[in-house]
């Protein structure tokens, strides 16, 4: 999964400012159209490829670029309605089903409601496993599906398909894991063309995927696009 809730992560609230809070100086509601992250790439991210000086870098740049306010929903960290005083990093990620590719693209700072829609297998896992209310799920969901609503954007595939399933379908209380072959159970972007393969991510040229280990990542090398066919040389 993506993103950052540790303890360092800007989370945290010292205090409360006085008066009105700055405004958003944009909102990408677009965000939340994100999908799910395919879980062979759970665990292989720029942040741990780079390590945490950059990782600090990049999250606290992206919580200032927007005056500390949601770039997806334009909530200021300290006018939030839930988790007051919170905003995560998340990484952003171009996905090409066709190669099973993942491209990371920027840092973004989400408050927390945003970035939980975002990861709703994460908080779909909760759920089964009791952690999180049915209704807190779903209210999360609602609230994420009403913004981009606002925006007239559409929801993701991955997100579309858990709505039919859990919130409006015959069985709100999923068991985790899934068998292989249920549908929410296969992360990220779909492609029917697409053959099976693993997923990398695609990071400054290279190539990634998880290595041995808990938190091992392996270096592939040099991303090769696949070589266009030359209409000239079909027989």
């Amino acid at each position: 999964m993506t993103g950052s809730r540790d303890k360092d992560s800007g989370s945290t609230p010292f205090f409360l400012p006085l008066g009105d809070p700055p405004r958003p100086l944009f909102r990408r509601p677009g965000i939340l159209q994100h999908s799910t992250i395919p879980q062979q790439l759970w665990g292989v991210a720029p942040r741990i490829i780079e390590g945490q000086t950059w990782w600090d870098q990049q999250r606290t740049r992206a919580y200032q670029l927007n005056n500390q306010c949601c770039w997806a929903c334009g909530v200021h960290r300290h006018q939030a309605e839930e988790h007051v005083g919170i905003l995560d990093a998340h990484e952003c990620y171009l996905f090409n089903p066709q190669e099973h590719l993942a491209t990371f693209q920027e840092v973004a700072a989400l408050c927390r409601p945003c970035h939980q829609f975002i990861h709703i297998g994460r908080l779909w896992y909760e759920m089964s496993m009791g952690i999180l209310s049915y209704q807190a799920f779903t209210q999360c969901f609602a609230r994420g599906r009403k913004i981009l609503e606002d925006a007239h954007l559409p929801m993701s595939e991955r997100h579309q398909r858990i709505y039919q399933e859990v919130c409006i379908g015959p069985n709100p209380s999923a068991s985790w894991p899934l068998d292989e072959d249920h549908p929410l159970y296969q992360e990220g972007p779909s492609s029917p063309d697409s053959p099976r393969q693993p997923w990398r991510l695609l990071y400054k040229g290279n190539l990634y995927t998880r290595g041995p280990g808990r938190d091992g990542i392996l270096c592939l090398g040099p991303y090769q696009p696949p070589a266009i066919p030359n209409p000239k040389e079909t027989p």
